[in-house]
This record gives C-alpha cells, sequence and structure tokens, in this order.
C-alpha cells in the first residue's frame, strides 16, 4: 500500500481523497482515519485545518465531474485503462476521442464473444454469402429466377400490412339493403294481444237483468244488492258506469269510516 508523497502532490491527492470520504456516512470518523493511513506523516494541526477546509466547501464542489477529475491529476487513457478508472475521464481525449474508443472496445468485445463461441465474423459471413458468391451467374440465368425457382423471393417479405382498403360499392349497397330489411322486419312484428270478448248482460232465471259483463268481468248491476265482501262490497252499480265503479263513493267512506 503505497502512500502520498510529503510535497504539494501528495497534499493534493489526499485532499482529492477526502472529498467523496466528506459526503458520505461517518464523515468525521473516517477522514481522520484515511489521513492516518495515506498521509502518516501529516501532523495532527495540519489534518485537521484539512478537514475543517473541506467540511467547508459547497456539496457541489466535493463532487467533480469525471472530466474535471481526470484534469485535476491528470490521467492519461493509457492509465486509465491500466489502472481501471472507469470513473475518471482522461485528459488526453475528448468527448468524441471517449466516444470512438468505447464503440472500439465494444467491437473487440464481441468479436471476441464470436470466437468463444465458435461463430463466424461478419467479413467471414459475408464472404460466404449468397449476394457474393451469387450461384446464379454460374447457372446462366436471372437473381429473380434462381430465387424463384427456390420458391423464395429476393425481397423482404412483410405481414403487416398497415393499408385501408376501401369496401367496395356493390358490397356497401348489399350491406344497407340487407340493414333495411332488418329494421322492416323488426317493425313489422307486434304483440300478439288477447281477443276482448263483447259486452254482455247477465240475467237471471226471471229475465232480469242483474250484471254487466265486460271484457270477461262480471259487474254488478242496480238490479242487484251488492255483496258485503270482495270488491263488490258497497252499494249497487250503476249500469251506465262501464268501469264497474259507482258514481255515489259515500257508501264506501261510511264503510271505512
Amino acid at each position: 500500500m503505497a502512500c502520498s508523497p510529503h510535497d504539494d502532490a501528495g497534499r493534493e491527492y489526499l485532499m482529492e481523497l477526502l472529498l467523496p470520504i466528506s459526503v458520505g456516512p461517518n464523515a468525521a470518523d473516517k477522514m481522520p482515519n484515511a489521513i492516518e493511513v495515506w498521509a502518516p506523516w501529516m501532523q495532527q494541526k495540519e489534518a485537521g485545518a484539512l478537514i475543517d477546509q473541506i467540511n467547508l466547501m459547497p456539496i457541489y464542489q466535493r463532487k467533480p465531474t469525471a472530466q474535471v477529475l481526470g484534469e485535476r491529476l491528470r490521467v492519461t487513457n493509457g492509465e486509465r485503462e491500466r489502472l481501471r478508472l472507469w470513473t475518471i475521464a482522461p485528459c488526453d481525449m475528448g468527448q468524441r476521442g471517449m466516444a470512438w474508443w468505447r464503440r472500439l472496445k465494444d467491437s473487440e468485445r464481441k468479436h471476441r464473444l464470436r470466437q468463444l463461441r465458435g461463430r463466424k465474423s461478419r467479413a467471414q459471413y459475408e464472404s460466404g454469402s449468397i449476394n457474393r458468391t451469387k450461384p446464379w451467374l454460374a447457372l446462366q440465368m436471372s437473381r429473380a429466377t434462381w430465387y424463384r425457382q427456390r420458391e423464395t423471393s429476393p425481397s423482404e417479405v412483410r405481414f403487416n400490412n398497415a393499408v385501408d382498403t376501401p369496401v367496395s360499392l356493390r358490397k356497401r349497397l348489399v350491406g344497407r339493403k340487407e340493414s333495411a330489411e332488418k329494421k322492416r322486419t323488426a317493425s313489422g312484428i307486434k304483440p300478439t294481444l288477447q281477443s276482448e270478448k263483447p259486452e254482455r248482460l247477465v240475467t237471471d232465471t226471471a229475465g232480469t237483468v242483474t250484471a254487466l259483463e265486460i271484457n270477461g268481468h262480471t259487474c254488478l248491476t242496480a238490479g242487484r244488492a251488492a255483496f258485503d265482501i270482495g270488491h263488490n262490497a258497497g252499494p249497487a252499480l250503476d249500469e251506465r258506469d262501464l268501469r264497474g265503479m259507482p258514481q255515489d263513493m259515500s257508501g264506501y267512506y261510511e264503510m271505512t269510516g
């Protein structure tokens, strides 16, 4: 474990080490411990002054970006790759250089994975492809004929067609005609009502009219006394009242009173 040197550069490195510790948990205990481990040559008075200086700094200054940190420490891309300092950006490469470097590393990583899995590289795959070999030339036929004989097509086949096809005029007319016929059929259906029975007079053996039968229901008339119970209770009914209700309701009020 190497300690920071006893010079100004060592103090700068120590301060960069204490900055992320100061924003973490238990910073008051961890910062003195880090000074004792990485800078045992620092006196206690100087260490206390350095801790106070860091505590007075605003939070945004204690969290520098990767680019700012790389420029402070003067970290090159070679040192970054060798020490695996992924949270520090190199000072000798800009944003475009880092984007190119990431693409190159990603291509190398995928190439190694293809080799481990036993797959062909892109160049090997394209060298043996049909577009490169062109077998239809050896058979002296066109490219379309060569694909047609194998019941395939050189073009891409897409089944998700999002184009709306309008309905023909004939189908629209047929659909409208069927809808109109259904409406006429539905409107022509009427519920079957029970046939009404004609009115007739009910007479007794002497030929006296005793009641009036309306639609199958018997109503008392004035020539017969009223019953004391049921719906016929009350005074005698008038023959002219076809509803079966008396014109004078005083008898009912007397019964209920």
